[in-house]
């Protein structure tokens, strides 16, 4: 059986699209590991469309929000090879 022949994708989506924003707190360096997770994500070919438009906006608006030295970071990251790595 389908998820979605219950309708919970679309119960789901609905409720998300009612929500207000979410805000988290987390350490710059939390937000910087997972943009370059979602920057390697999107590499792959069969990524889905729609939902890497969502993350590549997602990304760009928290690489708006940090300082220069971290933005050029994250912009490297949409490169094939950025040449660098966060620590563990």
């Amino acid at each position: 059986m389908k998820v979605n022949e219950e309708g919970v994708r679309d119960r789901a989506l609905a409720e998300l699209q009612q929500m207000p924003p979410i805000a988290l707190e987390v350490a710059p360096i939390q937000l910087l590991a997972m943009c370059g997770a979602v920057q390697l994500a999107l590499r792959h070919p069969q990524f889905p469309d729609e939902a890497g438009r969502l993350l590549r906006m997602t990304v760009k608006d928290i690489q708006d929000a940090m300082p220069p030295g971290i933005a050029d970071a994250i912009e490297r990251g949409w490169t094939e090879d950025p040449g660098f790595f966060v620590p563990r």
